[in-house]
């Protein structure tokens, strides 16, 4: 070996050590994902610009001490499996025309990996052009940057530690049928683990938009059973590749069983509802705090733990306010079983008078400024509500990032809505949409409200607009009953005027 040879190869380990350090203080300081302009359009009337992340700070020390298989909750996952049996036959994903409707049958002895790898391929059976859309999808919102998906990747290390298990073998197991292997490669058409871990963390990793959900129950409906509403507002792609991936996973494992609603291949739980009749939606409520993944779980993997498990909402709640169950963004989780609906403000930033991570019901006492004068009704969107928790209904970081844009213009950009406020006009559009409909409210009445938008077409959530431009699914529950309609994002075009709901079987 010459010395010229080696000095060329110190340079060289030098440079990697720097790009190293640069790519951890990018992820510490700046963030990913979320922080890349233009990243995820915003809800503002004609425009499109990156949601800036939030995250609740603990004063720098670790919180999560448990393992795996420790929780000091009522629940307690089951993670115990063996290799010995390997059975087959057991997911089945059919395309449904809207959605794909999937079962993962956990009862005849088949492991989370075998689960998975079935999973895996015969997802590619039904969608071979399943890791292209995904790769497509996460390179439009990464704009194929490797160091954004470096980033990624860092994020997703810290977290994966602390995802059940079973749903990592799941995961894994996925990965094993796809083609991308361990190289993260933006816009090459395939999915690597580390990609699939990210589109199952991205909830954990970058910040999304803004959801809505309500229910209606005892002297609201006519048997006194809850209704609810939910609709997830996510970005699509340009060539609507999250539509093209939507689906109904059940997840079949006896008590244990859960629907998920959700798209192919994600695992945890967004929207969903257990066989113990508990429904579960996921919104998040940012506060402005910095972001930071070390030491944090994942809180839609831990949501579908505590539908496994939990047989009423406080035992759901319980779960996922336990003092170690610390999460990378502030958020909520909206509630419903066959008799009422509350819902889990998991205030984790320590902003506010009297920090909650508590339960909201339709007699607890709201910050003075707020009201909800509707009886036996309950709803929510992406901020807090409870008393004494932080006001967060103008959005800080929407906020900011308006005033940022405004001051770079010279004062010549001008707006027709209030920097960040994503929130009031869809609360006092629900408010106003249930007074309309009367004092009792059918599955009918529940899906006008959620189809509410103030113009000819669905547009902005700073219009009031609850079925709004970002609306991906529209979702109608009867918990008691199971009656279960949807309207999804068609797979090939642009949201309709008016969302049309299809009744989508519950297969226990």
């Amino acid at each position: 070996m010459t010395k010229g040879f080696e000095v060329s190869e110190v340079v060289k380990i030098r440079l990697r050590l720097i790009c190293a350090f640069l790519v951890v203080a990018f992820v510490s300081t700046q963030g990913a994902f979320a922080q890349v302009p233009e990243q995820f359009p915003d809800q503002s009337p004609g425009s499109a610009a990156a949601q800036p992340s939030d995250n609740p700070q603990t004063d720098g020390k670790s919180q999560a001490t448990k393992t795996d298989n420790e929780s000091a909750s009522v629940i307690a996952a089951d993670a115990s499996e063996t290799d010995s049996v390997k059975p087959s036959g057991n997911v089945t994903v059919v395309d449904k025309g809207t959605y794909y409707e999937a079962v993962l049958n956990f009862e005849n002895g088949a492991t989370h990996r075998q689960i998975g790898e079935e999973y895996g391929k015969k997802i590619l059976e039904v969608l071979p052009e399943y890791e292209k859309l995904l790769d497509s999808y996460m390179s439009e919102h990464t704009h194929n940057s490797k160091l954004i998906y470096i980033a990624l990747v860092h994020r997703i290390n810290q977290i994966r530690k602390k995802v059940p298990k079973d749903y990592r073998d799941e995961i894994e197991g996925i990965a094993s049928q796809l083609s991308g292997g361990t190289k993260d490669t933006p816009g090459d058409g395939k999915i690597s683990l580390n990609e699939l871990y990210a589109i199952n963390l991205l909830t954990d990793v970058a910040r999304m938009n803004s959801c809505s959900a309500v229910g209606v129950f005892g002297s609201r409906t006519a048997d006194g059973g809850t209704i609810c509403g939910r609709n997830l507002d996510w970005p699509d792609g340009k060539d609507f590749q999250l539509s093209k991936l939507q689906a109904v996973v059940t997840f079949k494992n006896g008590e244990h069983s859960v629907v998920s609603i959700t798209a192919l291949g994600y695992v945890g739980i967004v929207t969903g509802f257990s066989k113990s009749h508990i429904f579960a939606g996921i919104l998040d409520s940012p506060v402005g705090t910095k972001y930071t993944a070390s030491g944090r779980r994942s809180y839609t993997m831990d949501l579908r733990t505590a539908l496994e498990n939990g047989k009423t909402i406080e035992e759901v709640a319980q779960f996922m306010t336990e003092p170690d169950h610390l999460y990378c963004f502030n958020h909520i989780v909206f509630l419903a079983d066959p008799t009422r609906s509350e819902v889990l403000e998991n205030n984790l930033s320590g902003r506010g008078t009297d920090v909650h991570r508590a339960l909201r019901t339709k007699d607890s006492e709201l910050n003075s400024d707020l009201g909800w004068d509707i009886p036996d009704s309950i709803g929510t969107v992406n901020c807090f509500l409870l008393k004494g928790n932080v006001d967060n209904h103008i959005d800080p970081m929407e906020k900011l990032r308006w005033e940022k844009k405004i001051k770079a213009s010279g004062g010549k950009l001008t707006l027709s809505f209030t920097p960040g406020n994503l929130n009031n006009p869809r609360l006092d559009a629900m408010k106003h949409e249930l007074k309309l409909l009367g004092p009792v409210i059918t599955t009918d009445g529940m899906k006008t409200v959620m189809s509410e938008h103030t113009g000819n077409m669905p547009d902005s959530a700073y219009k009031g607009d609850l079925y709004n431009r970002f609306t991906i699914q529209s979702i109608v529950y009867q918990p008691g009953t199971d009656n279960l309609q949807i309207f999804f994002h068609p797979r090939n075009a642009g949201l309709p005027a008016t969302p049309a709901f299809e009744n989508v079987p519950v297969n226990w």
